[in-house]
């Protein structure tokens, strides 16, 4: 699939809770070198309980190409993306869609230039940039190889360990300890890879994924998204790409001085969804391709 002379991007902003955030990615994609190019920017407001979702709709309802979509329930985070992926698909005609959170900030001014280079070169079906967290994490790739067998059995066995000690409130020790042994990236993974799990704040996905599905697998509710797409690219002959020269701040800001209770109640949300998830993904993902 070749790119046509004007290229139509669609951005789809998951937003939920914090406005000025959200302004602050929208922000971020209005500040690109568009180059004739089409942009068109989807805020898809996953049902915010504190009216958050009127205030960017006001902000960005005068705005051209922008559109705003207001979900009645909190879909999730797959089933929410894909109301947004859907309506740049069936309704815009994107010939790139871009799912990105709205703590996420684009940072590379020639953002659409080095995503046309490399689907040039690489035929991609999902992109996925160097994602940097506020304390210097790289967030990308997330996995060299797909999740199963021993290193499924392995995460899940974790996060049942990690739900226990969230109930006996000893989580945020394990998490210090822990953080002492961070794991180094290699050489390798600060390069250019094919065929990795990406991380689902930041993904581009060009016309081979956009022409055979409607956006992510929403058998989830929260979590482990990056597993089923994976999977799934994997499965149907689908190349991941993981590219640094792209780059995204993703503004994950942690709490710390929310109540002990309130971070208790947070991780075991976490960590519930993920086995939650993971169940589905063992069960009807991997089980039935193995």
């Amino acid at each position: 699939m070749s790119i046509p002379k004007i290229v139509h991007y669609a951005f789809v902003v998951l937003h939920y809770g914090d406005a000025t955030v959200t302004m602050e990615a929208i922000e971020s994609i209005r500040s690109l070198d568009r180059g004739g190019r089409n942009v068109s920017v989807i805020v898809v407001d996953n049902a915010s309980p504190n009216g958050t979702g009127e205030q960017v709709k006001k902000q960005i309802e005068s705005l051209p190409d922008f559109y705003y979509i207001h979900n009645e329930e909190n879909l999730g985070f797959a089933r929410g993306n894909n109301v947004g992926f859907k309506y740049a698909k069936n309704e815009l005609k994107a010939d790139f869609i871009v799912l990105m959170n709205n703590d996420a900030v684009i940072e590379s001014a020639d953002f659409f230039a080095l995503v046309e280079q490399d689907y040039s070169s690489e035929k991609f079906a999902v992109l996925g940039p160097s994602i940097r967290t506020p304390v210097g994490k790289e967030q990308n790739p997330l996995r060299l190889k797909m999740l199963c067998g021993f290193r499924l059995k392995l995460t899940v066995a974790y996060l049942w360990v990690d739900l226990l000690a969230t109930f006996l409130l000893i989580s945020p020790m394990i998490s210090c300890l822990l953080k002492k042994f961070p794991r180094k990236q290699t050489r390798q993974e600060l390069s250019a890879m094919n065929n990795v799990e990406l991380h689902g704040s930041f993904l581009i996905f060009s016309p081979k994924y956009i022409g055979k599905f409607d956006g992510l697998d929403d058998r989830t509710f929260m979590y482990c998204e990056e597993e089923f797409l994976f999977a799934r690219c994997m499965f149907n002959n689908l190349k991941t790409r993981f590219n640094p020269a792209i780059r995204i701040f993703h503004n994950e800001v942690e709490n710390r001085r929310a109540s002990i209770l309130r971070q208790r109640k947070k991780r075991l949300f976490r960590v519930k969804n993920c086995l939650k998830s993971l169940k589905i993904y063992s069960r009807d993902v991997v089980g039935k391709k193995s």
